[in-house]
Parts: C-alpha cells; structure tokens; sequence
C-alpha cells in the first residue's frame, strides 16, 4: 500500500506539474479484535463520508441521501446501489451479519451502517482515533503493543533499517545498468563520491527498491562507508521525489525502465 500510494503521488504531480504531498499520513494496517470489532470498524469507515463537523446539524434524511450517493466509496457497492467492484471482496464483511443469500446480507448490513446515523457509536470512534497497533479492547490492545516490542527488540539492527519488497526482485547489476541509462551516467560513476550529487542517492533507493538489497548491501555495491551512511542519501533523495518535478521524472523513468 505505501508503494502504491507513492507511485501514485508521483503520477498526479507529474500529470499536473505540482509538487509536494498529496495523500495525508502514510497507510496504516492495524490488527482487529474479532468479528464484533471488524463489523464496527467498516461501519466506521463507510460512514465517514458524512461524518464530522461539516455534517453537525445537519438532518439525517440529508445524511442518509448523501451517504447513497456519494461515489467515492465502496458502501454503495455493498449494499446492492450499484454493481459489485471487482477488485473488492465483499464476502468476508457482509458474512457477519445475518442473511442466507447476499442481497439479504446487503440489506441487513444496509440497516446496521446506516442505523450508525441515528445512533451514534461514540465510544468506537474514541477507541479507534486512539488506536495504534489495534483496535479492540484495552487488554488486547496491551498485548499486541508488548508483542511487537518484544518483536522489535530481536529484529532491529542498526544499519539494517530498510524496506524490503515481497514480490520478485531484479538483479542488482541489471538495476544499476538501468538507473545509469536513465540518468545518461556511466554506472561506473555510482561509486564516486561527489559533493551535491544525487547519483549515489539515486542508486541507493532503485536498489533498496527494485533488487530488495538491505543498506548495508548497497553501501558495499556502491563503496559506501556504512549501511547509516545509504541511508541519509536515500533519504535526501525521498525529500527531493517529493518536491522536485525533475527528480520525480527521473522515478517514473526508472520505473518503467525496471518494470
């Protein structure tokens, strides 16, 4: 989800030649306590259209006309206003509330969300703003927090902090090759150290990205000091993609290069 909304920011800003942020925050995944939790959450979240203080004061037959129309969400695909989507899975939510058949599923998960516009569920919203690593109840939310420091503390090494990707990655040869076509360098000009050269920056991240390599890989590919030392210049580079509609051409050249 983080590369997806990245690649994304990056198509619209080259589109229409802006720069700088567009999505607000970084995707979060969060663990849900069980059934009754999930089926609040979606609730939630479909009733986020109409919710806030835009909407204080306003009727609910108008709230309710607007959660039905409103075409940015999957809400009127669940309940049978227009045809499923394709890339969304409605089973696992709609097989939580009662109903044989899926249009009765529909409707009765129709009732339960838009019954959250009468009765407000005050209490979930609350747990969920608060929420970090789960959302459930106080005990669970505790052991979730104590597992993943506990995961953590074993994990962590110091110049190994890096995303990896899970699909197929490229060779690292093969990328260095492709990012020097991109940038009309010879490759041998990667492991030259520069004063405000973005190369070895732009390097860095295509090898973290696209060849899975951690830090400390790349700083001996590129005959860096240390895994710290990839790690402020791929840095450096991530705060010029976001403002710099050069650099962002560069990542989407590299990113058709590489695909």
């Amino acid at each position: 989800m983080g590369r997806l909304l990245t690649a994304y920011a990056v198509y619209f800003n080259l589109r229409y030649h802006r720069v700088g942020h567009l999505t607000q925050g970084r995707f979060k995944a969060q663990l849900v306590e069980g059934n009754e939790y999930l089926l609040r959450l979606s609730r939630y979240i479909h009733l986020n259209p109409v919710s806030g203080k835009r909407w204080l004061g306003i009727s609910i037959q108008a709230k309710l006309e607007a959660l039905r129309a409103y075409p940015w969400s999957s809400y009127r695909s669940y309940v049978g206003l227009e045809d499923p989507w394709s890339v969304l899975d409605q089973g696992p939510i709609l097989a939580l509330v009662s109903g044989d058949r899926m249009s009765e599923a529909a409707e009765v998960y129709q009732s339960f969300v838009e019954t959250g516009l009468v009765e407000d569920d005050a209490t979930f919203a609350l747990l969920y703003r608060r929420a970090k690593l789960s959302v459930g109840s106080e005990l669970f939310n505790a052991s979730v927090e104590s597992r993943h420091r506990s995961l953590m503390a074993r994990a962590f090494r110091r110049e190994d902090v890096s995303f990896r990707r899970t699909e197929s990655t490229q060779d690292a040869s093969l990328v260095i090759k492709r990012v020097a076509q991109v940038l009309g360098v010879e490759p041998g000009r990667f492991a030259e150290r520069r004063r405000n050269s973005v190369l070895r920056g732009v390097a860095a991240w295509a090898l973290q990205r696209f060849a899975g390599l951690t830090q400390r890989d790349i700083a001996g590919c590129l005959g860096v000091g240390t895994g710290a030392a990839v790690s402020q210049q791929v840095s450096r580079w991530r705060q010029q993609m976001a403002t710099d509609e050069k650099a962002q051409r560069i990542v989407a050249d590299i990113e058709r290069a590489l695909r």
